[in-house]
């Protein structure tokens, strides 16, 4: 299973910012927007290290540990 499948499987809403963003990605709980929670993705990550901050992000879900 990849990152993909999990976000998939659990309905986390995936949101990509632009370069201004000065973060690589953030987790978003669950609030009346994101039912299931959401992860802010920079738009400018390297291809490489999107799989990294995307699972790095669902493990504050997994964990119940905020941002």
């Amino acid at each position: 299973m990849n990152w993909k499948d999990i976000i998939k499987d659990t309905g986390i809403e995936i949101i990509w910012i632009d370069t201004e963003y000065s973060e690589e990605g953030s987790y978003i709980p669950k609030c009346m927007l994101y039912p299931n929670g959401a992860i802010v993705l920079n738009l400018s990550l390297h291809c490489d290290r999107v799989e990294f901050v995307a699972l790095h992000e669902i493990g504050h879900l997994v964990t119940g540990r905020g941002p």
